[in-house]
């Protein structure tokens, strides 16, 4: 009777195991399905967004007024960033997609730059048409790409298949990968187009600039192995291992460092070649409940950075998200506010501990700046600004526009329908450079 019980019972776990089995393969079909579905219409998409911003710059070549040039510049940025987020919902190699991606940012950013342009009553010129016609260039190899392969994927029953996750497209005839392979050939092909110079952020001039604020002889990766166990505290230092830095600021070690402070503590730090400067770091320990108020966690930011070494900072603005509390200190020259050199600090609300540290603005652009008094007044400055703003401070401030030009501003922080505002208005022309806002989220207060 007890065997007859124990086979039946071993029949039951049995037949449990084979129905869980079932749902496990057919909850794993249907996330399959399910990340195909998402593949497939960023892909599509991603076809449109290229053919239209193809499009866009073909008839921005033969269209002559200013009214018709924004509508069709405004469309091709818009058209050039969602094409952006598509490339990047592929599931392609990321090294197979730089200059693509990088191409989009640029033709969305120079589209974004002439609708500025426009605006301002400036026509485009011979220099504009050329680089219009070099991105429609590039758009055009790349549509012909896309289109090869949209085509070839609905003769041939190519789709992004269960094997997709592991970053690859498939044929029905076999493992070819047919995606990365298409965007290797259009990578090939936005590298022998000339480089796009232009009033922006992505232009190419900027590449590879210098930084300005690092000083001393370069460093062997054993001497920034001792910077970064220094500057963490060598009675916290369990044990570090390198990585390879990601070196698209300028030239640095990377390093993880494992922490005394609890298991799976770890800090990542970064390390210039010049000179052995601490770049940035970032814990990766949990943060608890807050205790610390925001006064209190600014008392710890403002001594962790003078006793790193850096003189004349004050704290510009603060932001507070979920248990952190991030400070962003500029360096204050004869009451001037310098915003390029930045330096963040991250500070747990739990214990006060600095969590986070970014010096890579300071570094990339510190130096002693000949600042010239401002043309206008503050009262003449502050006629600029909108009715609606009521100021609660100002003060004059060195800020960076997107082509990393420096201006003198008059910074005016004020107020509307319980929003935060931050204008910036050019102390010798009067112009408004810059409107920030400060937003509340769920998760904290951001300045956008």
């Amino acid at each position: 009777m007890d065997r007859w019980i124990r086979r039946i019972a071993a029949l039951a776990v049995m037949l449990v195991l084979i129905a869980v089995a079932i749902y496990q393969y057919w909850d794993k079909m249907f996330y399959y399905r399910y990340l195909e579905g998402q593949y497939q219409r960023s892909f599509y998409e991603l076809v449109d967004h290229v053919q239209s911003v193809q499009s866009n710059l073909a008839k921005l070549m033969v269209a002559d007024s200013t009214t018709q040039n924004i509508n069709l510049l405004s469309d091709t940025w818009r058209q050039a960033y969602a094409a952006q987020t598509d490339l990047s919902q592929l599931p392609v190699n990321a090294i197979s997609i730089i200059k693509t991606s990088k191409f989009l940012s640029q033709v969305g950013d120079y589209a974004n730059s002439l609708v500025r342009k426009q605006a301002s009553g400036q026509k485009l010129d011979a220099r504009d048409i050329k680089n219009i016609k070099d991105l429609h260039s590039r758009a055009a190899a790349i549509t012909v790409e896309l289109q090869r392969l949209k085509t070839d994927s609905a003769a041939r029953g190519m789709a992004f298949s269960p094997s997709s996750i592991k970053r690859t497209m498939t044929s029905p005839a076999g493992k070819k990968d047919v995606l990365n392979a298409s965007m290797a050939n259009v990578e090939k092909q936005m590298a022998n187009y000339p480089k796009l110079i232009y009033d922006g952020p992505f232009s190419s001039h900027l590449e590879n600039v210098p930084p300005k604020g690092l000083t001393g002889p370069d460093v062997t990766q054993a001497q920034a192995r001792t910077s970064a166990i220094d500057f963490i505290g060598r009675d916290r230092v369990k044990s570090v291992a390198a990585y390879k830095a990601n070196n698209a600021t300028f030239p640095s070690y990377g390093f993880v460092v494992n922490t005394t402070g609890g298991a799976g503590d770890s800090i990542a730090i970064n390390v210039s070649k010049k000179g052995g400067h601490v770049v940035w770091m970032l814990s990766q320990r949990p943060i608890g409940k807050t205790s610390l108020t925001l006064s209190q966690a600014e008392g710890r930011a403002a001594d962790f950075v003078s006793k790193k070494g850096f003189k004349n900072m004050v704290v510009a603005y603060s932001e507070k998200y979920e248990n952190t509390a991030i400070f962003n200190f500029v360096p204050s020259q004869n009451g001037v506010i310098i915003y390029p050199d930045m330096v963040k600090v991250k500070v747990a609300l739990d214990n006060g501990e600095v969590v986070g540290f970014d010096a890579r603005g300071y570094y990339m652009n510190h130096r002693a700046r000949t600042l010239k008094a401002p043309k206008l007044t503050k009262e003449e400055a502050m006629k600029k600004l909108s009715r609606n703003l009521k100021v609660e401070f100002s003060r004059l401030a060195v800020i960076p526009l997107e082509n990393r030009v420096e201006v003198l501003t008059y910074e005016f922080k004020g107020t509307y329908n319980g929003d935060t505002f931050y204008v910036y208005i050019d102390a010798n022309t009067g112009k408004e450079v810059k409107v920030l806002q400060q937003v509340r989220t769920y998760k904290g207060d951001l300045t956008m």
